[in-house]
Formats: structure tokens, C-alpha cells, sequence
């Protein structure tokens, strides 16, 4: 709307290769043509299951999962899946809510004249809440910019809203981590540290032989308890002069027993704490 920005940061989430053909591929004007609240619920899911996230990155290229139908909307139909969009994202949540988001958002951006929709001012305040609970990057902030940049152009105020009216006051909040709106203040597994840790700092040590480049100490990190699901964390750090990688190991239990083991790399510096890298495998499962 105000200007032809995709994103502001690059994404991992951006980089995987979509899973099929995308959603009505061949039927795409049919589609646009005959838009309601139905197809547009079905265009959104079959978007979601072909690639979660709302951009694709291939090379020095990226476009919009969601961009084939938009392309095909009248003005109108625009307005209309504003609407629709908005409804979709007070329902969804965690990735399913991200992929409408970005929908929701080329939907406002591709607006020339900003018309009010009661569904979006009506829902503002609960997708704004949302935008900072899923903020798993800083592209679900700018994204959202966009849409409550569209509500102010409409002049009116949401639903909700007791701020100052003005674009800066809409946006969402921003915690300054990209900790998906969860606090940090984990529990411990229990007391005993690694020593209960299913196959124990040997198991860990086996994980982490195969990585090269630079000399290592491996430091046991904390325990976690979170969503269930029980965490030893150990870091991998590269003690070397110029390290070019640090590694989080860390060790999984569900609730019915099954024991996974994860590594994550960290360039150049160990860039996020145990507990960040947490609720980023919670949210990711």
C-alpha cells in the first residue's frame, strides 16, 4: 500500500521447499471470480499445507505463497477477503495463524483506496494481541505495520482501542526477543540436573563427535519442563579464536517416553539462551 516490501529480516521458515502443487493450481480465475468466505477458508488451508509460512525464498529470489489469487481479485473481492482473512486469523494460532496473517497482510497492502471492514476493525485488537505472542521473527511485526497502517488510512478507530490513533500506536507490541509470546520463567525436570537425562552426557558426546571446525568444550546447560515435553540442554561452544559455529545439543521426552536428540547451530556467537531455544522447538512441533 505504501510501499512493495515482502519482509524485513530473511527467514529460515522461508527457505524449506513447498510440499505439492499449490492450492487450486489451473483453477485459480475460477477462484478469484467467485470468491466467498468457503473457498477463501479452502484457498487459506490448502496455502498453509503446501508452505506454512507466508514467503518462499529460492536463491536471491522470493515471492508470496498467497500471491497467484490476489493477483486474480477485483477491487472489491479484495475487500471482501480482507474480511474474510480477518475472521480466519482471530480462530488460528501459531504457524496457522502466521500463514493468514500474511494473507491477511498483501490483502491491505494491495489497497490503493482503504475502505473500512467491519470484520478487521472489530478483530484488530485480538490479531494484534496475536501478532505478539507469534512473533517468531521481526516479519510478523512489519507485516502487521501494514494491516494497521490500512486501519488508520480508514480513519477508523478498532474495536477495542484506547491508544492514540496514529500508525505508530496501532502496531503491535514488541518484547524484543522473538520468544513466541511465552515466558522464560521455566521450571526445572527436576533437581538432579544431566544425571537423569536419558543416555546421559555419553549420548550427547556421540551427537557432537562428526562436528569439525575449531576446538570444543561441551557444557551442560539447565534442565526444562515445557508443554509437557522434558529438556537437557547442553552447549557445544567453540572455544577457538575465530569460532565460526556453536552448537545447542539438547535432549527431548514426551510424556509417553519417547526420547528425541536435536542439535542447532549458532554463527559466530552463541546468539540465543536455553530457553529461547525452547520455545522455538515448541513451536516448531
Amino acid at each position: 500500500m505504501n510501499d512493495d516490501n515482502l519482509f524485513v529480516c530473511f527467514s529460515d521458515e522461508a527457505l524449506t521447499s513447498p510440499q505439492g502443487s499449490p492450492p487450486f493450481h489451473g483453477l485459480i480465475k475460477e477462484v478469484a471470480s467467485t470468491l466467498d468466505e468457503r473457498t477463501f477458508y479452502e484457498f487459506c488451508k490448502g496455502c498453509f499445507e503446501w508452505h506454512w509460512y507466508p514467503i518462499i525464498t529460492s536463491g536471491f529470489f522470493s515471492f508470496p505463497v498467497h500471491g497467484d489469487l490476489l493477483v486474480e481479485l477485483t477491487d472489491n473481492r479484495r475487500l471482501e477477503a480482507i474480511g474474510y482473512a480477518a475472521d480466519i486469523c482471530v480462530r488460528e494460532d501459531r504457524k496457522r495463524f502466521i500463514s493468514c496473517l500474511g494473507i491477511l497482510f498483501l490483502l491491505c497492502r494491495s489497497v490503493e483506496k482503504p475502505k473500512p471492514i467491519k470484520s478487521l476493525t472489530k478483530n484488530f485488537m485480538r490479531i494484534r494481541e496475536s501478532v505478539t505472542r507469534n512473533a517468531i521473527d521481526s516479519n510478523i511485526l512489519f507485516w502487521f505495520s501494514k494491516i494497521a497502517h490500512y486501519q488508520f488510512s480508514t480513519g477508523i478507530v478498532p474495536d477495542g482501542y484506547e491508544g492514540s490513533f496514529e500508525c505508530a500506536g496501532l502496531n503491535a507490541p514488541d518484547k524484543g526477543w522473538w520468544g513466541y509470546g511465552t515466558s522464560l520463567d521455566f521450571p526445572l525436570v527436576d533437581a538432579c540436573g544431566w544425571q537423569n537425562c536419558p543416555g546421559g552426557e555419553e549420548a550427547v558426546r556421540k551427537e557432537v563427535e562428526v562436528i569439525r571446525g575449531g576446538d570444543f568444550v561441551l557444557e551442560y546447560q539447565r534442565s526444562v519442563l515445557h508443554q509437557g515435553l522434558q529438556y537437557w540442554i547442553w552447549l557445544y561452544r567453540n572455544v577457538s579464536e575465530n569460532p565460526i559455529w556453536h552448537w545447542y545439543v539438547y535432549v527431548v521426552t514426551t510424556s509417553e517416553g519417547e526420547t528425541t536428540i536435536h542439535r542447532e547451530a549458532m554463527h559466530s556467537v552463541v546468539s540465543k539462551s536455553p530457553e529461547e531455544l525452547v520455545v522455538q522447538h515448541a513451536f516448531g512441533h
